[in-house]
């Protein structure tokens, strides 16, 4: 029983002891940053309608050119434009390359020969589920192959030159 009483005891006394130092803190910081008085008003000034601001005018062109909230401290060299970011026009699409297929050979892992693959040159051995140039090849049947990738489907069959 004692021990229980110990420990609020003590869980008391930190929270006590947060609160105190949390409160000294805030009010040390309100303090500080209280805003200083205007400058007083003169006849020239009420006058001319004109109104007295805390932050002059030299005081904000100076932050602005200093620009506070990059690394550099410079503005920024490409001025933002959100309307001119959404009338843009999307870069195009690389166009979808001619494939063709050349021939199939069967044995333990079939494997067929295709033309027109992106990043290769001439003819080529494929088997399945290889990937070349984002194109995955996806089946390989006796009459077709099954390519995927840029948003398409290709089915190629061997082409017969002779008809």
């Amino acid at each position: 029983m004692t021990t229980l009483r110990v420990v609020r005891l003590a869980l008391g006394f930190a929270v006590g002891l947060a609160l105190a130092l949390s409160t000294m803190v805030v009010w040390s910081w309100a303090r500080s940053a209280v805003a200083p008085p205007p400058p007083p008003v003169t006849r020239r000034d009420q006058a001319v309608g004109l109104t007295v601001d805390s932050v002059s005018a030299p005081a904000l062109g100076a932050l602005v050119t200093h620009d506070p909230f990059r690394a550099r401290r410079a503005p920024a060299s490409v001025v933002y434009d959100p309307a001119g970011f959404a009338a843009a026009t999307p870069p195009p699409a690389p166009p979808k390359p001619q494939l063709t297929c050349t021939g199939i050979a069967w044995g333990t892992e079939p494997a067929a020969v295709i033309e027109g693959l992106p990043g290769s040159d001439g003819p080529r051995a494929v088997h399945q589920g290889e990937i070349l140039g984002g194109l995955r090849v996806t089946r390989i049947a006796l009459d077709r192959v099954v390519i995927i990738g840029m948003d398409t489907t290709w089915t190629l069959r061997v082409r017969e030159p002779w008809r």
